[in-house]
C-alpha cells in the first residue's frame, strides 16, 4: 500500500533531483494529495488490513482506493507529468497513464485500481518504443526551449 500511495512522491523526486525540474505546481498538487492521505492515516491503515474480493467482485480489492484519494492522486500525476520538460514524454506518459486507467475501470467496475496496476506494465514497453521510434526518426522536441522558459515562471 505505501509504494503504491506514494508514487506521486516518487515522480515529483525524479522531477526535482533526476531532470532538475523547477515544478512549482506539481509540487502543489503532490503535496495536496500527501495531507490528504496524511489526514486520513488511520482510515488508510484500517482499509488496507485486507486486499481480498470483497461479495461480487472477483478483482483483488484496494480499499484505499476511493473517490477522492483516486482522484487526487490521478491529478496530482498528471501535474508531474505536466512538468516533464518534453511535449513528447508529457503526452505520451500522460496518455499510458490515463488509457490504462480507463481500461481498467471500464472492464473492472468493482476492481479498476488493482486491475490497474497490472495494466499499467505496458508503459516500459511502450515507453521504450517511442524513444526507439524517435531515435530513429531522429525527432526533436522543438518546444523543449520554450517549455524551459515557460516552466521557470509557471511550474
Amino acid at each position: 500500500m505505501l509504494l503504491n500511495i506514494f508514487q506521486p512522491v516518487a515522480l515529483l523526486c525524479v522531477l526535482w533531483i533526476g531532470m532538475r525540474v523547477r515544478a512549482w505546481v506539481a509540487t502543489a498538487a503532490v503535496l495536496m494529495y500527501v495531507l490528504l492521505m496524511a489526514t486520513n492515516a488511520s482510515d488508510l491503515w484500517s482499509e488496507a488490513a485486507s486486499i481480498a474480493p470483497v461479495d461480487g467482485c472477483s478483482q483483488l480489492n484496494l480499499g484505499w482506493w476511493n473517490g477522492a484519494r483516486s482522484t487526487l492522486y490521478v491529478v496530482a500525476s498528471l501535474y508531474a507529468f505536466l512538468a516533464i520538460p518534453s511535449i513528447l514524454w508529457v503526452v505520451t506518459n500522460s496518455l499510458i497513464f490515463l488509457v490504462t486507467l480507463v481500461v481498467a475501470v471500464i472492464a473492472y467496475p468493482c476492481g479498476g485500481g488493482s486491475v490497474w496496476c497490472w495494466l499499467i506494465f505496458l508503459a516500459s514497453p511502450i515507453l521504450c518504443a517511442v524513444d526507439v521510434y524517435a531515435r530513429m526518426m531522429r525527432l526533436t522536441d522543438p518546444a523543449i526551449k520554450l517549455y524551459k522558459q515557460l516552466s521557470t515562471i509557471v511550474f
